[in-house]
């Protein structure tokens, strides 16, 4: 399960943390606030291409952090970052 989410200067996003509760979670907002970019994290972290103009206006690096928590108590950390340049 998805424990934690850490996003860090992608796109327009600079900085976004997700802690999704047990059960069924929503993320809702209004047009343009990030709810796709924070799929799109997801989705970096399940392998997707992190592109160089992906890094935002905060720096010159870009990163998606994952905390998952198995049933059985075992915690996963997945992480990726991107720079400017690659």
């Amino acid at each position: 399960m998805l424990d934690e989410l850490i996003v860090r200067n992608l796109a327009v996003l600079a900085e976004a943390r997700l802690e999704p509760g047990r059960g069924f979670t929503v993320i809702t907002g209004e047009t343009g606030t990030g709810k796709t970019l924070l799929v799109g994290a997801l989705e970096i972290l399940g392998g997707a291409e992190m592109r160089g103009d992906a890094v935002g206006a905060e720096g010159d690096e870009a990163s998606v952090e994952a905390r998952f928590v198995d049933a059985d108590g075992t915690e996963r950390i997945v992480s990726r970052r991107r720079t400017r340049t690659g």
